[in-house]
């Protein structure tokens, strides 16, 4: 079989440890300056009054975690039918 097709898989899991590692460095950042106490960064949802940066960092990491998974879904299902062929690598990768 072809394995090509997991590699957009493989890419996007890489893209969500990136985001996730950022918002954590946002965090500490905003917690080290003194703006929150570490109760208020790493609380659920995050105060009205942080900045721009840690709440868009935030509702990427959200996106990340709730439409790929229909990426994956069909990544696999291209996978265990056999349709990896280059069209499917490229939808895989747009």
């Amino acid at each position: 079989m072809n394995t090509e097709i997991l590699m957009p898989i493989f890419y996007m899991m890489l893209l969500t440890f990136s985001i996730a590692m950022l918002q954590t460095a946002v965090r500490f950042k905003a917690v080290n300056n003194g703006e929150h106490t570490p109760e208020e960064m790493f609380a659920i949802p995050l105060p009205l009054d942080s900045n721009d940066l840690v709440k868009r960092t935030d509702r990427n990491l959200t996106n990340l975690f709730e439409f790929p998974i229909l990426f994956y879904a069909a990544c696999i299902t291209c996978y265990v039918t056999g349709l990896t062929d280059n069209q499917f690598i490229n939808l895989g990768y747009a």
